[in-house]
């Protein structure tokens, strides 16, 4: 049999890209009680070992929206409060200080009974990071998930840190809170990727009430280290809602302030800016894209094209886990 090439269509493919999803099967690992003897033992599977008694849910959840809370130089940033259903009673405090916006994390109450499985579920959102609080409230915590300044509904706009995350912020965010009448006096923090990435700038000065961290998946360019020398998209697609079923970041237009613009246009002189661009103009990588480089060539039409800048040629970053401060559970 002949093959014609002018009238066929040839295509590469490897057998490793090829993935099945078994219909209803969902994977899980085997649970292995608290006070189970676990040295020497054999397990057919992943092992989740419960290393303590879980609690029982005891309270209900109370929400209050939009609290404001002042920083240093006089900007509110708001916040929403996760409150077990009780009165006079002090608890700790999960704080979760992330870019994604408080009020898309709402629909981990009417998803409760219909969670996203992330690996086969066209609605996952991988945005939503700020924990789940219908865990953790009803087990005696306060969770508070914030937004940063120039974000949804705090005032102001970033201050220009190249992580969105303001150490000061934090600090003044969480001394805010451990002096409500609600708050024991401790403070955590937690969560993924944007949350992680809060938490590696707090824990380096950290306020006197932050008694632990616990972040995860914390982005590797947070590190500012171009280690594979290829260029690499991944935020730029993140912030454009072209990752997965993420949403977009959540800024506010009703104040002028708020509207995005390319952060390395304060960053860098006007000269530094044109040397830079110039670079990746000539990168063969963006010449390759005609939609990257008409974005580098017109970074104004893209808020977040100066990613680009950012990971090709990183800002000089001190991801600074040797200076973290306070006790931390990494997880992966």
């Amino acid at each position: 049999m002949s093959l014609d090439n002018s009238k066929s269509r040839a295509s590469i493919y490897s057998a490793d890209e090829i993935q099945g999803v078994l219909c209803s099967f969902v994977p899980s690992a085997q649970a292995v009680p608290y006070g189970t003897e676990v040295e020497g033992v054999y397990f057919d599977g992943y092992p989740q070992i419960i290393k303590s008694e879980i609690a029982d849910p005891k309270y209900k959840v109370k929400v209050e929206k939009d609290i404001m809370v002042p920083m240093r130089d006089g900007i509110l940033v708001a916040i929403d409060v996760y409150h077990p259903d009780v009165e006079g009673e002090k608890f700790p405090v999960i704080l979760c200080w992330g870019e994604w916006g408080k009020d898309s994390q709402d629909c981990v109450e009417w998803m409760a009974d219909t969670p996203q499985l992330y690996w086969d579920s066209p609605f996952w959102d991988g945005s939503m990071e700020a924990c789940n609080y219908n865990y953790t409230v009803p087990r005696g915590y306060i969770h508070i998930i914030a937004e940063p300044r120039g974000i949804g509904n705090s005032e102001g706009k970033n201050l220009g840190d190249p992580t969105l995350h303001s150490r000061q912020d934090i600090y003044d965010a969480v001394e805010w809170i451990a002096g409500q009448p609600w708050c024991d006096g401790k403070v955590v923090m937690m969560g993924p990727s944007s949350y992680s990435r809060a938490q590696l700038q707090a824990g380096q000065e950290p306020a006197p009430h932050l008694f632990a961290l616990r972040p995860d998946e914390a982005p590797e360019p947070f590190a500012g280290e171009d280690f594979t020398g290829i260029m690499d998209l991944i935020l730029y697609k993140i912030h454009t809602g072209a990752h997965a079923n993420d949403h977009l970041t959540p800024v506010s237009y009703n104040q002028p302030e708020h509207i995005p613009q390319p952060r390395a246009f304060s960053m860098y002189s006007k000269e530094e800016f044109k040397e830079k661009q110039q670079e990746l103009l000539d990168d063969p990588d963006v010449k390759y894209n005609m939609k990257y480089y008409s974005e580098v060539r017109y970074p104004a039409s893209s808020s977040v094209i100066d990613d680009l800048l950012y990971f090709k040629h990183p800002v000089p970053l001190d991801n600074g886990l040797q200076n973290i401060q306070v006790p931390m559970y990494i997880g992966t």
